[in-house]
């Protein structure tokens, strides 16, 4: 079946193996982000996260929807009685609020549309990220490790 030529001029292809892991710290923790994809039109972020066991994020309530893809490792939401293994699939409506749990070191895939709000135990918001918040500060950590930042996986 032939692919009409406007779709496939739609279609991008990225060898991810090349692509660095920015060293991401935050106040919580160091997170190690792959950027694959972002697209500034729909406001979303594909990524490989490496978090390392301990790791705690504070509670968060997610504006769009998240899916995850466990390649190695255990993860899990406090609010929740599941844990997230190597091969499992979790999906987040919008509008969901949880605190996330790195049980063991996990390597995974997440999908996020739209905005990461952090709050603290009283309800006081205590930060934000979005798409291209997170390409900031891969962009800085990638400097800081003395890596350019790949251009290629801005979209749109």
């Amino acid at each position: 079946m032939m692919i009409p030529a406007d779709l496939a001029a739609a279609t991008e292809y990225t060898d991810a193996a090349r692509l660095p892991f920015a060293e991401v710290t935050r106040p919580w923790g160091t997170i190690y982000t792959k950027l694959l994809s972002v697209s500034r039109v729909s406001n979303t972020l594909v990524s490989i996260q490496k978090l390392k066991a301990g790791l705690e994020l504070p509670k968060h309530h997610h504006s769009g929807s998240v899916h995850a893809y466990t390649f190695e490792g255990a993860w899990r939401y406090k609010e929740y009685d599941w844990i997230a293994r190597a091969g499992s699939y979790v999906y987040e409506a919008p509008g969901t609020n949880h605190s996330l749990q790195v049980l063991e070191d996990v390597t995974a895939l997440f999908v996020v549309q739209g905005a990461f709000i952090y709050f603290d135990e009283a309800g006081k918001v205590t930060s934000f990220s979005d798409p291209m918040t997170v390409v900031e500060d891969c962009r800085r950590a990638l400097a800081q490790q003395g890596i350019a930042f790949p251009e290629e996986v801005i979209r749109d």
